[in-house]
């Protein structure tokens, strides 16, 4: 592609002065002390590349699991299914055998309550490595809730892989924390018992820090060692970006190439949430990122992490947020893949290279864009895991995806509710959930920052090719440039080819050009607090009080295995009461004299204010001579069509006549047709027959005066006055106008 004449200033090297066109990559960073306390004097002492093997081992783990600032209630009900829709397990399960059984989870956590009848005798081994036994008994719930979304078996509440067996490796105790020591060891007991337990995949829902490069390389001979033997190791991201004030980075061990990170979103939506770290997700949505999820270009994949239900220490269930329940639909999904490979004999995939790749070709594209929460976002896009398309590519089947169709913009009052019918399509006739989210104001700026990668070169090189034009670079080298009106145009070769319909991008506002910063910088901006419900395909939008503006709401539909989605405007006015004005009663008064009116108006959206004017007024001769436009033409005409009539031109070379009793009528093509009482204008004295003058040259009579004071109209009619005159008010709040007329009578 021809690209303008000016790109090799781009590209030169530090010899000619411009900046080369790669740049470093990011330093990983110190480990963030306020995740282990009871670590900081060691942290501050040693940097991570400093530590002995001995005292990296004593360093800690914690679970990673969030807490909102609002306890769960007591007896909450099970509820697999939003989870279950949003990843497909539900059309897995009813269109493949594939269960897990014969195959082992390891989960390395806090330990697992194996007499739960949700695991039917299925923790087949384990080990305690807190105080090196083999109790491995769950003091702490976390390991549990863990092992349920992988594995649980309760038909109200299924785990990913209800068939798998699982093994319990504790190396958190009951506080949730545990030594890096603890979890290298568990990993070689992964290693040594891989075989003979068909250990497919490990779960580690736990970490601790934020990275940007693995600073510890202490367990990477486990991890290629598991790699090696072909399993799938989930670790969470962790849950501290806002912590770390939306720095991006993975929490250790996640932050490991030689593991798959996996961060969370939502799986339905659950209002405003606030987490006892200070993450607040204002509103929540399927495929909204959460708030606290730790995050970079590093992040492997997404899975739902809130709110999760699962089965609890003891009995009954437990509803749990975080990276951690993340994990776990990674590690059973990835149990289910990899029999499945086995089933119809692709081995060579059912490792963590091929099942991972299978997961992220398959996967559900999440922009980190828009999301309604107090953190920065990244812009990145992630894929979040999609079983049932895995399954599908596995073998060999395609589900048709669902379309949804186009939504107009909104307009709504603050003061009520606005409800959206959301209509999708799916040619394979499979049920179809809707969901909806947020997105961030300024969002057209920002999308097509986010879509065309555009970026500021250094310069705006204006004017290069003659029209005032500003230049932007794109992704893949490709060029941009923005016009005075702020045309949004991709360049195409030439001026002339990129001045085509098809090379105009947007029609932004001139500002944009004026400081081109505002599209190439364009932030998500903050959304508003707007509150959606879904119910079936029912969208309900309900703004804040006192909220005013406009914000993008982005729709989804899904059938469980693909998923389509489209976006649109909402504009929210203020709720007001129509502006109204009562009209003023007829007036009659005597010449010299006064007489006050007060106006009434009701409602409008701010203080009232009040005008008045004449707009007409005076004998009715003169109202007539205004009205009609009449003139002499130079001749009476008297008697053309034998009526004695007198004739008058009036405007539009509109004909009238006045008879000898006084009476002006309008010419209607004939004398007899100008007789009917339609075209009787008017009903004069015969002294203007007798002179017409006093008609087409009456003069206007000595007019009334109107004044104000707040709403108080003083109508005074000078000595001499007489007539009737046409008032006319308005009344304004600011932003819209009523008017109403009344007569005043002089006598």
């Amino acid at each position: 592609m021809n690209l303008p004449w000016f790109l090799p200033r781009f590209c030169r090297g530090k010899r000619n002065g411009v900046r080369p066109c790669t740049s470093a990559g990011q330093s990983s960073r110190k480990p963030s002390s306020n995740i282990r306390p009871t670590l900081e004097v060691l942290e501050d002492r040693l940097l991570p590349s400093t530590l002995t093997y001995q005292q990296w081992r004593a360093e800690t783990y914690s679970i990673d699991q969030m807490t909102a600032v609002t306890a769960a209630q007591s007896g909450v009900q099970p509820n697999w299914t939003l989870s279950s829709q949003l990843i497909g397990l539900d059309k897995a399960m009813a269109d493949f055998p594939y269960r897990g059984a014969g195959y082992s989870v390891a989960i390395i956590d806090t330990g697992i309550d194996a007499s739960n009848p949700a695991f039917a005798g299925r923790v087949i081994a384990g080990w305690n490595f807190v105080n090196n036994s083999a109790n491995y008994l769950d003091d702490n719930g976390h390991g549990t809730g863990v092992a349920g979304i992988i594995g649980s078996s309760d038909p109200n509440d299924l785990g990913v892989a209800p068939g798998v067996n699982l093994i319990a490796l504790k190396v958190l105790g009951a506080s949730g924390s545990g030594t890096f020591g603890a979890v290298a060891d568990a990993l070689n007991w992964v290693i040594v018992h891989q075989a003979q337990y068909n250990i497919v995949a490990v779960n580690m829902s736990l970490g601790a820090g934020d990275y940007t490069t693995n600073p510890y390389t202490f367990l990477d001979n486990s991890f290629q060692a598991l790699q090696n033997e072909g399993v799938f190791v989930a670790v969470a991201s962790g849950n501290d970006y806002f912590a770390d004030n939306s720095k991006q980075g993975l929490a250790f061990p996640a932050i490991s190439p030689l593991v798959v990170s996996v961060g969370a979103v939502w799986d339905g939506n659950f209002g405003t949430v606030k987490w006892v770290n200070g993450a607040i997700d204002y509103s929540t949505a399927p495929d909204q990122i959460t708030s606290f999820t730790e995050r970079s270009s590093a992040l492997d994949l997404l899975a739902p992490g809130a709110m999760i239900t699962s089965i609890a220490v003891g009995g009954g269930y437990q509803t749990m947020a975080g990276t951690s329940m993340a994990t776990p639909f990674a590690a059973g999904a990835a149990a289910l893949l990899h029999q499945e490979l086995d089933a119809v004999g692709k081995h060579s995939q059912a490792n963590e290279a091929g099942i991972l790749a299978l997961m992220q070709n398959t996967g559900v594209t999440v922009v980190d864009a828009g999301e309604n929460d107090n953190v920065s976002h990244t812009g990145l896009s992630f894929k979040r895991l999609n079983l049932d398309a895995a399954m599908r590519a596995i073998a060999g089947t395609t589900s048709s995806a669902p379309v949804l169709d186009a939504i107009p913009n909104q307009t709504t009052p603050n003061n009520q509710p606005l409800a959206v019918t959301l209509s999708g399509h799916d040619a394979d006739g499979d049920a179809l959930t809707y969901s909806a989210q947020i997105m961030g104001a300024n969002s057209q700026a920002y999308q097509l920052k986010q879509q065309f990668g555009l970026s500021y070169a250094g310069s705006y090189f204006t004017n290069s090719w003659g029209a005032q034009e500003k230049w932007l670079l794109g992704a893949g080298q490709q060029w941009y440039f923005i016009l005075s009106d702020g045309e949004l145009r991709k360049w195409a070769g030439s001026m002339t080819a990129s001045m085509t319909p098809d090379n105009l991008l947007a029609n932004l506002n001139s500002s944009f050009y004026a400081d081109p910063s505002l599209l190439w910088n364009a932030q998500p901006g903050t959304a508003p607090n707007v509150k959606l419900t879904i119910a079936g395909n029912q969208l309900t939008i309900q703004a804040p009080a006192g909220y005013t503006g406009s914000f993008v709401v982005q729709a989804g539909v899904s059938d469980g295995s693909a998923s389509d989605s489209k976006s649109f405007t909402v504009t929210v006015v203020a709720a007001t009461v129509a502006l109204a004005l009562d009209t003023p009663a007829n007036q009659t008064l005597l010449t010299g004299k006064s007489v006050s009116v007060n106006l009434s108006a009701h409602g409008g959206a701010g203080p009232l204010t009040y005008s008045a004017k004449i707009t007409s007024g005076g004998s009715q001769a003169y109202q007539l001579k205004q009205q009609l436009g009449l003139t002499y033409a130079g001749n009476y005409f008297t008697n053309s069509w034998g009526h004695q009539e007198k004739w008058l031109l009036g405007a539009n070379q509109q004909w009238y006549f006045i008879l000898p009793n006084g009476e002006l009528r309008k010419w209607a093509g004939s004398i007899s047709a100008s007789m009917l009482s339609a075209a009787l204008v008017a009903t004069l004295g015969s002294s203007y027959y007798v002179n017409p003058s006093l008609l087409w040259n009456a003069k206007p009579a000595v007019a009334i005066t109107v004044t104000l004071k707040g709403n108080q109209l003083t109508i005074q009619a000078p000595a001499g006055a007489k007539g009737s005159f046409v008032v006319q008010v308005t009344v304004s709040d600011g932003t819209s106008t009523v008017t109403k007329s009344f007569t005043v009578t002089v006598q």
